[in-house]
């Protein structure tokens, strides 16, 4: 694991730490060299609407995915509009588990009482259902320490109020393509929840030492990205310690 992460490093220094690390997991997993943890994703699902499907198509550019286990929270309290970003969300992530929530409350109830915490909440920002709009909602999930990857989905121009609050990025409707998402997602997304790595080294020191830098970037919102960058840069040399 070490060498797939240090040469992937090497081979690129504007690779940032979270893409470094993912493409490390994802080449662990299936034993091939990664390339932006892009794959040709799936057959689109059959049961899409014409009318939805086409407008799709027409925005997307090139259907690309990424792998791994990401558990997904939309939150929207319109059905048709949930319905849609899911769909999206599924095509780029066909592994992932994505879960629902028709208001704010209801989004930082189910993160609270989740075992496993949310990797990717998308989060509008009018919801008829509920008191919290999108960029108060984020503000509590913020307070709750969810360390989850948001991104503010609107028809309204409400980027500044939902960065502010704790959000990562932000997506004015109409949403653009696959290709345009993944491109911003890759940005800042992080290995998934529950993400293991194997470190091998007879000496001690060692393993503890890649422990601690790998916990240090595996959060997409609480890691600083200086600090990131730094550890990114720790990791093209592993110190060097004697028995």
């Amino acid at each position: 694991m070490n060498s797939i992460l240090s040469s992937d490093v090497k081979e690129r220094t504007s690779l940032t730490t979270f893409d470094a690390v993912s493409r490390a997991v994802i080449a662990a997993r299936t034993g091939d060299t990664p390339r932006n943890s892009i794959e040709p994703a799936a057959t689109k699902d059959e049961e899409e609407d014409t009318t939805a499907k086409s407008k799709e198509e027409s925005t997307t550019d090139k259907n690309t995915c990424v792998t791994g286990k990401y558990h997904i929270l939309i939150v929207d309290d319109d059905r048709v509009g949930r319905k849609f970003i899911r769909r999206r969300f599924q095509r780029l992530f066909p592994d992932a588990i994505v879960e629902e929530a028709v208001s704010g409350e209801e989004a930082v109830s189910k993160a609270r009482e989740r075992d496993i915490a949310y990797d990717i909440i998308t989060m509008d920002h009018f919801m008829g259902i509920g008191d919290m709009n999108g960029a108060e909602t984020i503000q509590a999930l913020r307070d709750d320490k969810v360390d989850a990857l948001i991104i503010g989905i609107s028809g309204n121009a409400k980027e500044e109020e939902h960065l502010s609050a704790g959000a990562e990025d932000f997506l004015q409707k109409p949403i653009p393509s696959d290709e345009t998402i993944l491109d911003m997602l890759l940005t800042h997304l992080a290995p998934p929840n529950g993400w293991s790595v194997l470190t091998v080294d007879d000496v001690k020191m060692n393993t503890r030492y890649m422990g601690r830098k790998l916990r240090k970037i595996s959060s997409p919102h609480f890691t600083d990205m200086s600090v990131a960058e730094k550890v990114s840069a720790n990791l093209m040399e592993t110190p060097k310690h004697s028995k």
